[in-house]
This record gives C-alpha cells, structure tokens and sequence, in this order.
C-alpha cells in the first residue's frame, strides 16, 4: 500500500521529535541503541567499501597476469629452443664452477687448518720448556726456599726475642730492687729517727728494751724484703730457662 507524499514527509519530520522522546522515556538505553546502531552502519558501510574495493583490485591482477601470460607465450615460440640451448650450456658449467669452487675453498680450509695445528705445535714446543722450568721453580720455592727462609727467619729473630725479654724482666727487677731497696731506706729512716726522738725522751733504763725492739723492726723488714725479692730472682731465671730451651 503506498503511502501519499504528504503523509510520508510529515512522518519523517515527526522523528526528531520521537527520537527525543524516547530519549527522554528510555534515557541511557536509548543513547546505546543508537550508538550500537551507528558503529553496526559504520561497520557494514566499512565492509562494503573493502569488497568492492578488493574485487576492482582482483580483477586488475586477474588483467596484469592474463597479459603476462600472453606476453610469455609469445615470447616462447621462438625463444623456446634457444632459451634450453643456453640452459643445456649453463648447468655444465655452473656444476664444473661449483665444483672448483667446492675444491678451492676445500682447499683453503685444509690449509688453514694445517697451519693451526702447525701454529699449535710450534707453541707447544716453545712453551713447553717454559713451562716446566717454571713449574720446577715454584716447586723448588715452595718446598725448599721457603722453608729455608722461614728457618732463618726464626734465628735471626730468636736472640732478638730474648734480648727484649731479658730487657724487660731485667726492667722488672731493678724497678722491684727500687722499690724495695726505697722502702728499706725508708724503714731505716723512720727507726733512726723514732730511736733520736727516743734517746731524747725516754730514760735510760728503758734504753736496752727500745733497741732490742728497734732491732727487731729492722730485721722484721729485712726478712720481709728479702721474702718480696725472692719470687722476682725465681720468675727471672725461669724466664732465663724458657728462653734457653
């Protein structure tokens, strides 16, 4: 049934107007919709332009090769027998130029290869003898040198040793001696100075008692540094043992 003129253009103005309102009633299923519909028009509008486009440039090749083909089937008829002709002389000679090239390089490498080997053999007789005069050395260093200078070594630092040993046990002593030979004197001085005060204070019969203990002070602090240098001469001659041994 066919629709009049007017009724159809007043139709097609009226689909903005429904547009908006489906808009409006559906709002962002709509806006898909139309999304949807215009990337699927774009889509479709891409693949025909690709077919008709691919069948224009199927066609030109089918044209190009057609013309080809015919250009090489004119070409053939008289060329054909002179064309297998010169094939029939090149693949003698390409397969004889191959082979002399096979035997040239073949050649080369063989060579190259003896002169390697001849290269490693030379070294191997040169270094050979360098080598073992090197490992003879180490062996001789390692084994004899070493151990000698090692010996030596402890001999000549040995004295030194027992020089600074000796030094410093004898330091030891005569600073012990000082301190007792100090103490004795000042023992000494005090008992001449308490026996001086004592003549002058105390009466002559207590003087026979004062003495007999002033001699008994002196020779309690004798024993008693004779006691403190007695373990310094023992510590002293058995570091001289040691060192001796």
């Amino acid at each position: 049934m066919d629709v009049p003129y007017g009724q159809s253009s007043i139709s097609f103005k009226n689909v903005p107007l429904l547009k908006a309102t489906a808009s409006r009633l559906c709002g962002p299923l709509f806006d898909w919709i139309e999304t949807w519909e215009m990337l699927s028009r774009i889509k479709y509008l891409g693949t025909m332009l690709f077919l008709h486009n691919f069948k224009k440039a199927v066609q030109c090749l089918w044209t190009v090769l057609r013309a080809i083909r015919s250009f090489l089937s004119f070409l053939n008829l008289p060329l054909a027998g002179p064309f297998m002709e010169f094939l029939d002389f090149l693949f003698p000679v390409w397969n004889m130029f191959s082979e002399a090239i096979e035997s040239f390089f073949s050649v080369i490498c063989i060579g190259i290869g003896f002169i390697i080997s001849l290269v490693g053999d030379l070294l191997e007789v040169v270094l050979m003898p360098i080598c073992f005069i090197g490992l003879v050395l180490r062996n001789i260093t390692t084994s004899v040198l070493y151990p000698m200078f090692l010996i030596l070594w402890k001999i000549l630092c040995a004295p030194i040793r027992l020089v600074l040993a000796l030094a410093s046990l004898l330091a030891y002593v005569c600073g012990f001696i000082y301190d007792v030979v100090g103490n004795i004197w000042l023992s000494l001085s005090g008992i001449i100075q308490l026996a001086s005060t004592s003549e002058a204070t105390v009466s002559s019969a207590n003087e026979v008692s004062m003495w007999r203990t002033l001699w008994n002070d002196l020779f309690s602090q004798i024993f008693r540094a004779l006691r403190s240098i007695l373990p310094g001469f023992v510590a002293f001659f058995t570091a001289c043992n040691r060192h001796r041994l």
